[in-house]
């Protein structure tokens, strides 16, 4: 029998080997065969045919997303919602700019036009993330056949026979992947992690690759592999599996055969989706290697969501296994990426949104405990959404059992045992069951249904309390967020007590007191009558409602989480906001929405290139090197100014006070704007607002 990595952190009721093997689902192939079989067609390519390298010629156009199907009356029974759609999938909701669709096309558009808009906005995140994220997928986010963006997967021509694939012998198998033409850059696209989540191994952390049975095998990894199931679409969904514990490689072609000291930084990019779902998946690496000066090795990975990651509360189990997937794709990277020229003693791990939390996460691990699995840490836009402690979660435990018909049974371990049998489909149902949390009406239903949890093993405590106490893994850090992160999730409304029940029921703790006193905080006039909350189409308390949510769930916890690194780590910490605007958000009222800096980070064609990104192609288009200098100092050297633009400002740190005394700190952050770059310090009227964010955020708030 293998021994498992001591990257990983298998439970030890772990299963053995063949039992796993003899339980793999029947619509599964083993893993033998998957090593010795041909090279599967890749689900997401066959579901459209896009505009590869082998169509340029024809100039065939993108399919529309109506064309897909997105509007078909599934398990939530929603439309995608244009902001949500946009700002995680890249694609706009087609009614937005399109025209109204025939007359009977779109069954649910009365419904959606008759029903209260809190019940609408409640659900749309997971919907419309999905639906955009499998049309991202279907065409690759413009990456052509095989993941890479355009200009670099070019034709070769006919005295130019391509060269042969770069081979990779990891641990337990040997790979071939493909040197993309004209950039000298190597790519490895579904490499497994860990062997798939099924039968025995659900809900337990990711146990190392099974090795290949069969000596000389080489297996191609040149196609995506499927997604994790996310909440919000039927089983089965093209391109979105259980089993989808893989990750993808770019690297430099010339530093495949380096040693030692040659060996490259690592950017590991930890995708986003509200833990619910997957959303920034397959981000091409290609361009920013390329961009890079060749620099860098580049990593995305798929993780375990929703009901599959983040179920909490049965004997028998682990929990928080999507944040195990995470470790575990960092314990593979520490083991395996040397291979690929990458160095395993410089690896920075960046994510976005819940990437970014969970980022934070892993930062107050065990305790704060250093495994050496990262280095430095990039924090994009990070997300605290309301996370209870484990013995909170009885609830959503009891109604998945209930769900499922394996409530019965004379222990947790037996109810475990049943859900590990029940059928991928049955499980899926109940991971698109949203429900409100108890004592709390419905609608609205909560945004975010699954969360991680304070589990007192994996995460000891509340996180705030852990950063704190000190208690967080000793690395330099960088935080970044957009000046209006909550836009995009707020829905549209007009009253007083559509706020209060927007906040009552997305955190369960909060006393109607509190609700009053966040009313009262955040219904000044600047909120609701200045840019960008006061183009016609948005309601009188829109503003209000989306400063609020993106100031308590994104941009006070990266003042908080800062002002406590600050105590332990001063020197190694940096921020930025990010305030570039763009004509099309400024007129829909979303200001600088959430994430908007990614097209900048990753290039706009690796992100949406059909829509939205057109400002970074002209007036916008300096943005794209100018972050990224920054960026590249960060992951390469630790230190965010070694290779900014000549022209742009020295980042300053982030300076906090040793004796945590908030009206004495020094918080400057570094500002983008179209115009220019400049540093900023925190002005005091936010401040007083995240300190009364940081006094809900310990307890009532149960934020992370």
């Amino acid at each position: 029998m293998m021994t498992p990595s001591p990257f990983f952190e298998p439970s030890p009721a772990s299963p053995p080997t063949e039992e796993i093997k003899a339980s793999m689902m029947p619509e599964k192939e083993s893993v033998d065969e998957k090593f010795t079989s041909e090279p599967q067609i890749d689900p997401l390519a066959i579901l459209e045919k896009q505009p590869t390298v082998h169509d340029k010629e024809k100039c065939l156009p993108p399919r529309k997303p109506e064309e897909h199907g997105w509007w078909h009356s599934g398990p939530y029974h929603h439309s995608p919602h244009p902001s949500l759609a946009l700002f995680f999938t890249g694609h706009k909701s087609h009614n937005r700019h399109e025209g109204s669709p025939p007359p009977g096309r779109f069954p649910l558009r009365e419904w959606l036009k008759n029903s209260p808009i809190s019940l609408v906005a409640a659900t749309l995140f997971v919907l419309a993330v999905q639906a955009g994220a499998i049309w991202g997928a279907m065409h690759g986010f413009g990456l052509g056949q095989f993941g890479s963006r355009p200009g670099l997967l070019d034709h070769t021509t006919a005295a130019s026979p391509p060269p042969p694939p770069p081979i990779v012998n990891l641990t337990y198998a040997t790979f071939s992947g493909l040197t993309l033409p004209n950039a000298a850059i190597n790519q490895f696209l579904g490499l497994p992690y860990a062997q798939p989540p099924l039968g025995p191994l659900r809900w337990r952390g990711p146990s190392p690759p099974l090795p290949s049975s069969t000596s000389g095998t080489v297996v191609a990894a040149t196609e995506f592999k499927p997604i994790c199931l996310g909440a919000g679409v039927p089983y089965p969904t093209e391109g979105q599996s259980e089993d989808c514990l893989y990750a993808n490689v770019w690297a430099p072609a010339a530093n495949a055969t380096r040693e030692g000291s040659g060996l490259l930084p690592v950017w590991v990019f930890v995708q986003g989706g509200g833990y619910n779902a997957l959303t920034n998946y397959n981000w091409n690496g290609s361009e920013v290697v390329e961009g890079s000066g060749l620099g860098v090795v580049v990593v995305n990975f798929n993780y375990r969501v929703g009901v599959w990651g983040f179920l909490a509360g049965g004997g028998g189990m682990e929990m928080n296994v999507g944040l195990r997937d995470q470790r575990g794709l960092l314990g593979w990277v520490q083991k395996e990426i040397s291979q690929f020229g990458g160095d395993p003693e410089h690896v920075v791990i960046h994510g976005a949104s819940a990437g970014a939390g969970s980022v934070a996460m892993h930062l107050v691990a065990n305790g704060g405990r250093d495994d050496g699995l990262f280095h430095g840490a990039i924090l994009e836009s990070v997300f605290f959404p309301a996370q209870p402690l484990l013995g909170e979660l009885g609830w959503q435990f009891e109604r998945v059992l209930n769900q499922t018909g394996c409530e019965g049974g004379n222990s947790t371990e037996q109810q475990m045992e049943c859900l590990r049998e029940t059928d991928v489909k049955v499980l899926q149902e109940v991971a698109n069951h949203a429900q409100p949390f108890p004592g709390r009406p419905d609608p609205p239903l909560p945004i975010f249904y699954w969360t991680p949890c304070v589990d007192g093993e994996l995460i000891e405590d509340l996180p705030y309390r852990l950063f704190k106490g000190g208690k967080s893994v000793k690395v330099p850090v960088m935080m970044g967020t957009a000046s209006n992160e909550g836009t995009v999730f707020t829905p549209n409304i007009t009253t007083p007590q559509e706020f209060t029940s927007f906040f009552a029921n997305n955190y369960p703790l909060l006393t109607s007191s509190d609700s009053s006193s966040i009313l009262t905080l955040y219904t000044p006039p600047q909120f609701n009558t200045t840019a960008p909350f006061n183009p016609p189409n948005r309601g009188h308390f829109y503003g209000p409602l989306a400063t609020a949510y993106g100031e308590s769930t994104f941009i006070c916890p990266q003042t908080n989480v800062l002002d406590y690194l600050s105590l332990s780590s001063p020197p190694n910490l940096w921020a930025y906001r990010y305030n570039v605007h763009d004509e099309e958000n400024t007129r829909d009222g979303l200001g600088v929405p959430h994430l908007w800096d990614a097209a900048a980070i990753w290039g706009p064609d690796n992100i949406n290139p059909w829509d939205r990104t057109g400002s970074y192609k002209t007036y916008n288009k300096g943005l794209v090197g100018r972050v990224r200098g920054y960026y590249f100092g960060f992951v390469k050297y630790l230190d965010p100014n070694r290779e900014k633009v000549e022209t742009e400002p020295e980042w300053e740190g982030w300076v906090g006070d040793e004796d945590d005394n908030r009206n004495k700190t020094t918080r400057s952050r570094l500002l983008f704007e179209t115009e220019g770059t400049r540093m900023e310090v925190l002005e005091g009227a936010e401040r007083e607002r995240c300190n009364f964010w940081l006094g809900l955020g310990e307890g009532r708030m149960e934020q992370r």
